[in-house]
């Protein structure tokens, strides 16, 4: 008999996923994306050498970019645009703003003690509310997988 028959559904939530950055819950993402993150680099490559020998290569820890898509309508525009703003004003290192997404759904989580803002978003006014786009820096980021439930 098969384990299929006997495993329970999953049940997924966005709305239960929790960005904070700077301890400041972030909310009013957009319908069609909320958070994004790219990493910059993979974690090893492969080299063979002249002897045929393969040596595989650590790199350094990879970068990453979050980019977080909110309603214009949302207040958490106000509040990265305020972070912002003091971390152009006192410096990166001043002013870190530490960046945690949190997902309960998958147990995956994402951190980084520094978050850097790359981007001032545009303004665009139409009949429908619009999308602003953030981008963050994250220098440093330690992802946690989905805990394997078999472990």
């Amino acid at each position: 008999m098969s384990d299929a028959l006997f495993s329970l559904a999953k049940s997924y939530a966005f709305p239960d996923v929790q960005l904070l950055v700077s301890g400041q819950r972030i909310e009013g993402f957009d319908d069609d994306g909320g958070v994004s993150v790219e990493f910059d680099d993979d974690d090893q490559s492969m080299v063979r050498g002249a002897d045929g020998e393969v040596t595989v290569v650590r790199k350094a820890p990879a970068m990453g970019t979050m980019t977080v898509r909110l309603k214009e309508t949302s207040t958490s525009n106000g509040i990265l645009g305020g972070l912002r703003a003091l971390q152009r004003e006192f410096g990166a290192t001043v002013w870190p703003c530490p960046v945690a997404l949190f997902d309960p759904n998958t147990g995956e989580t994402l951190t980084s003690p520094q978050g850097i803002f790359l981007n001032r978003p545009g303004i665009e006014k139409n009949a429908e509310p619009t999308v602003r786009e953030w981008k963050i820096g994250l220098p440093n980021p330690v992802y946690v997988p989905t805990p394997d439930p078999l472990a």
